[in-house]
């Protein structure tokens, strides 16, 4: 640096220093015709000053350092976001939210019923029985004088709708939503209310204790809090308790197209289980209204949630969907999107149970939706909304409105919400000052003389520098991805019950790939090509680090993406350290005040005591060095502050970035378990783990240079890799807690005459599945299903046959078009389905045969290559007849015999021989609900 070069040319005017001719002592104290700033680690030898290494016990000793640093983030990560409240016993007051009372609830709802899929008596009857009683007294028990009142509302609804192309074409019969309201006795029924939903129903196998109980055990103690509370609420709230979710998100749809309360709606707040218990984590907002997001934060006493999930979720990379996309695309309606995520493992399976939903997590969710009914009552925003009219068909949301926030909370401690406009102006900010930085950078040297230009060395050093960095990336994400096709050959999943066990892996792999990039550059640049010091080269790194993030905070600001809040962490915190490293420089500066290396420093203070350096600017990395001068003029102080501070700045990023993808891992490693073996899931997991390691190394890996030894560095690594690989192979991947997932359905062909049953591996190891079948049938039989499916001969399944016959033969409606008319009649099924491609279907409706005076129908909507109508039957229509309406293209001459229809009936409760299968299996497999029922019929009918 220049102080270093005013003492090397003071030290020669004394004549007490003889430079050491080589190449590397000329660089140092020569003047650099670039004005780049080159500050090796310096020594001296006699009365001569060489460039040295650090040494062994330094770099190691640095590097224990950083293991132990890094060990303490990960256990700040992983303990982050789980406190929860203590839960209120039943002695609380009624006006105060109880989990002990709300469990109650999910006691009943999951262990005395038990299994409530749609079309049962459990569902329909006993749930819907048990609610509306329980209701019922929490309004008689209504204090008169309080001005409240609870009505209950039990909607039996009958449609037909389309739920997003994927999904298809459903229509509906029956099916029954427990609807409550919640308002002052003089509120009128179009005043402005706001809505709280979450479905009764469960999926085939599961209890439903987390998906999705939990939220009517909720909702039930909310109800009984503000039916006791000293006032009414501000506003009338409505709680819907709907049916079918699982079948399609069939009872919000009736609930927002059907129900009188639906048109007085401002807002809505859905409340899902993807795992059990835990912090309700806020995954979905808007569209548009920030303001929402806004009083959650305000209220809420343990916030959590991430737009990062929002971006992940809409983009189809997790396989599900919620009644929040009904409440936005049907009634236009802005919301808040909540699930538990804590333990996925027991999703859809009999797991989930009400004592999977740990203590204090009924009582956080009660505590927060009752503070958020609180602040929107003084949110003006609320009370403005003007009413909306729902539609009986989506309407198309543009993506661009679809979140107008950015939101997520710093490891559980705070929550964090500005708007997209907000966010946008901050990144212009941050972009722009980054320029003007750089701008500044090349000013100050026009200005002291240093350069007249951009120096073409600048340039050179920071491509290379870039060039080292992206080579670095390439290995960190290439070495454990090529890594993880062997495993999922040899050994798949066994991270699967184990997470930690994937992150020591992958993660240790994709760190030793980024310090192989870092050693290949070293090697080229530094010891060969003699462009850059380690010290110079730390900063170069660095440097070029913090500008990829930035190219990724235009990038997620071009794109309009949420989760440009990480780039934006990056950008600050690191050039904010530097910024106050250059602002305490300055000080120095002003008051006589050197920046230099203190040993050198030391020996020209012995040479001349009264020398006098007024600049100077340290560079990345070494031990900080105080030192004062004999003057009483002036001082010398040697420091080299800009390695540690820059280095305290980044903690910040790396805590969120880790806590933000950790919790991301968390929600993919149980859904790789429902995936099926066609997902290749250590490829995928590695992936995200590699990205994660990348991206927490891409500014600190600068410093490895600056610690030096980096082949040490780089051996270590591998052999702690190789020390990861032993639980890979050791640690059996399934558990009780985490067990392997596998669908049972006993299928009948009566086209084909056969009856067998299936057993679907949803698990990437089929061999290990095939050791957890074994007990269960000695045999196998493919019916061409796949190599990856199970399939064994089995009795015909003891169920009622639907019959599908014509209600009216083709009849011409136009000159393009063709009306077929079916009439089918099932028993004790909750689902039948028609499928039909080749043909093109204009429109379609069904009708309960005694209502069947009209047709109406809506248009029709092809997914890939074929139509799918799907019809839902609720249990008072145990013996159910349909009358369904296809209004194919072209004439009839031409459309018969070419009308081919593959229908299938499901019956949503298990046969004798498929519960035996299931009684067999291990306690490492469970069964898991991939499809709608138990038992199927299927038969393709040519008309």
């Amino acid at each position: 640096s220049r102080p270093i070069q005013k003492i090397g040319r003071a030290m020669r005017k004394q004549n007490s220093f003889h430079p050491l001719q080589s190449k590397e002592s000329r660089m140092l104290f020569e003047e650099d015709e670039y004005g780049i700033e080159d500050e090796p680690i310096l020594t001296w030898e006699g009365d001569q000053m060489a460039v040295r290494s650090p040494s062994w016990v330094y770099s190691v000793v640095v590097y224990v350092l950083a293991a132990l640093l890094y060990a303490l983030v990960v256990l700040c990560v992983t303990t982050a976001g789980t406190t929860l409240p203590v839960p209120l016993d039943q002695s609380a007051p009624l006006s105060q939210f109880s989990e002990a009372r709300a469990r109650a609830h999910l006691n009943y709802l999951s262990k005395t019923i038990g299994v409530r899929n749609t079309g049962t008596i459990q569902a329909e009857n006993y749930t819907v029985s048990y609610l509306v009683e329980q209701l019922e007294f929490i309004s008689q028990s209504v204090d008169p004088k309080s001005n409240i009142q609870v009505q209950v509302s039990v909607q039996r609804a009958s449609g037909q709708t389309v739920i997003t192309p994927y999904m298809g074409l459903f229509s509906y019969t029956d099916i029954v939503n427990v609807v409550v309201r919640v308002a002052s006795v003089s509120a009128l029924e179009t005043s402005p209310s706001l809505l709280f939903s979450g479905h009764y129903d469960s999926a085939p196998y599961s209890p439903g204790g987390g998906d999705d109980g939990s939220a009517v055990a909720v909702m039930m103690e909310m109800i009984n809090t503000l039916a006791h509370a000293s006032a009414p609420p501000a506003f009338p709230v409505i709680f819907n308790m709907n049916d079918a979710e699982e079948m399609g998100l069939i009872g919000s749809t009736a609930f927002i197209t059907q129900h009188a309360w639906a048109p007085s709606l401002r807002a809505f707040i859905n409340m899902e289980g993807m795992g059990g218990g835990g912090r309700p984590f806020l995954f979905q907002a808007g569209p548009e209204h920030s303001w929402l997001v806004a009083a959650y934060r305000s209220s809420a006493q343990y916030p959590q949630g991430s737009v990062m999930g929002q971006d992940v979720f809409q983009s189809g990379v997790i396989p599900s969907d919620t009644d929040y996309r009904i409440y936005r695309d049907y009634g236009h309606l802005p919301g808040l999107d909540f699930a538990y995520i804590r333990n996925g493992y027991v999703y859809h399976t009999p797991h989930d149970t009400a004592d999977n939903v740990n203590p204090g997590a009924l009582q956080q969710a009660g505590d927060n939706m009752l503070a958020l009914i609180q602040t929107l009552a003084q949110t003006p925003e609320f009370q403005n909304m003007p009413a909306t009219n729902p539609s009986p068909t989506p309407a198309e949301i543009p993506p661009t409105t679809l979140a107008d926030s950015v939101f997520y909370d710093y490891l559980g401690l705070y929550f964090v919400s500005y708007t997209k406009l907000t966010a946008a102006i901050v990144h212009a900010v941050v972009i722009f000052s980054h320029v003007v930085a750089l701008v500044g950078f090349i000013v100050h040297r026009r200005r002291n003389h240093i350069t007249h230009s951009l120096p073409p060395a600048f340039l050179r050093r920071s491509l290379l520098a870039m060039a080292g960095l992206l080579l670095s990336e390439l290995f960190g994400i290439a070495l454990p991805m090529s890594v993880s096709f062997g495993v999922q050959v040899t050994r798949p999943n066994s991270w699967y019950s184990y997470p930690a066990i994937g992150w020591a892996f992958y993660g240790t792999l994709a760190f030793v790939g980024m310090v192989f990039g870092q050693f290949l550059f070293a090697r080229l640049t530094v010891h060969r090509w003699k462009r850059f010091s380690g010290v110079t080269a730390a900063q170069y790194v660095f440097w070029c680090g913090v500008f990829q993030w930035l190219v990724f905070l235009v990038a997620s600001t071009a794109l309009d993406i949420g989760t440009g809040f990480i780039p934006l962490w990056w950008c600050l915190w690191p050039s904010g350290a530097y910024a106050l490293v250059s602002i305490v420089e300055d000080i120095f500066r002003r008051n006589h005040l050197v920046l230099c290396n203190a040993r050198l420093a030391r020996n020209a203070m012995e040479t001349n005591n009264n020398l006098l350096w007024d600049s100077g600017r340290p560079m990345c990395g070494g031990r900080v060095w105080w030192w004062g001068c004999k003057s009483n003029s002036s001082r010398m102080v040697g420091s080299q502050l800009w390695y540690l501070v820059p280095l305290i700045g980044l903690i910040p990023p790396t805590l969120l970035t880790l806590y933000s993808f950790n919790t991301f891992v968390k929600v993919i490693v149980p859904i790789t378990g429902r995936s099926g073996p066609v997902l290749p899931a250590d490829p995928v997991i590695a992936g995200l783990m590699a990205l994660t390691i990348v991206l927490l190394s891409s500014v600190s890996i600068s410093y490895v240079h600056r610690a030096g030894k980096v082949g040490m560095l780089l051996i270590a690594s591998v052999v702690v890799a190789l020390l990861m690989l032993i639980p890979v192979f050791v640690v059996f991947p399934y558990t009780a807690d985490a067990p392997a997932k596998v669908s049972f359905t006993h299928i009948m062909n009566i086209t084909q005459g056969s009856s067998y049953v299936t057993a679907t591996p949803l698990i990437a190891d089929v061999r290990i599945m095939e050791q957890g079948l074994t007990s269960v049938h000695p045999g196998r039989n493919a019916y061409g299903l796949g190599s990856w499916m199970w399939s064994y001969e089995a009795p015909a399944p003891d169920v009622p046959l639907p019959l599908v016959t014509v209600y009216q033969n083709f009849t011409a409606t136009s000159d393009t078009s063709t009306r077929l008319q079916l009439l089918v009649q099932t028993s004790q099924a909750n689902l039948w389905m028609m499928r039909t491609k080749g043909l093109t279907l204009q429109a379609w409706g069904t009708v309960a045969l005694e209502e069947a005076s009209t047709f109406p129908t809506i248009p029709a909507v092809k997914y890939a290559d074929s139509y799918s109508i799907r019809h839902v039957i609720g249990s008072s229509y145990l013996n159910s007849s349909v009358v369904v309406t296809l209004d194919f293209a072209g004439s009839p001459d031409s459309l018969s015999g070419q009308v081919n229809l593959l229908f299938t009936c499901s019956y949503p409760f298990a046969t004798e021989v498929g519960q035996s299968f299931i009684d067999l299996l291990p306690d490492w497999v469970t069964t898991f609900s991939a499809a709608y029922a138990q038992t199927t019929v299927q038969n393709r009918l040519i008309y």
